[in-house]
């Protein structure tokens, strides 16, 4: 939703695609996106984010990241992005038992993820994204680390425009 030239909020939701037999992962996240424009094609966007996450209905993770993002149109219609993200989550605020350190732990993570991709309108207001994303994940819990890069396609559709 578009409040003004340089501020926007969004609200976004997903399913886990992976295939898990047992139960349907979920998600919801809600944004800002401050927006700064550095020239006519292109600006700088940061986006502090919350979330959180299900499984079989049930919330199961909490989630808050902070992105720093460079948009650059290239078209009339489309344009690429580049951006680098820190985040933090848990599944519960309260310590746990951690049967092989012996002692009571936070259940959290920390991510550093970096976004490269391409997004544009199709027709009328609906949109269309592809983005690359390298995540490196460090569980403070089970003190493992962990590195991945998930592929996205996005579809939405903008409510209202000046263009």
């Amino acid at each position: 939703m578009g409040f003004s030239e340089r501020f926007n909020m969004s609200l976004k939701g997903w399913y886990d695609l992976e295939g898990r037999a047992d139960t349907l992962r979920s998600g919801y996240s809600l944004a800002a996106h401050f927006i700064k424009r550095k020239t006519p094609a292109s600006r700088v966007i940061i986006v502090p984010k919350i979330g959180i996450t299900l499984r079989a209905n049930v919330i199961n993770g909490y989630g808050a990241t902070t992105a720093v993002v460079y948009h650059r149109t290239v078209g009339n219609k489309v344009g690429w992005y580049g951006g680098l993200e820190l985040g933090w989550g848990t599944h519960d605020f309260f310590k746990e038992w951690h049967h092989d350190r012996q002692k009571d732990i936070m259940p959290m993570g920390f991510a550093a993820l970096a976004h490269l991709g391409i997004a544009g309108e199709l027709f009328g207001g609906l949109r269309v994204n592809a983005e690359i994303t390298p995540v490196y994940q460090f569980n403070y819990f089970d003190d493992n680390q962990q590195f991945m890069v998930s592929p996205q396609i996005g579809i939405g559709y903008v409510l209202n425009s000046k263009d």
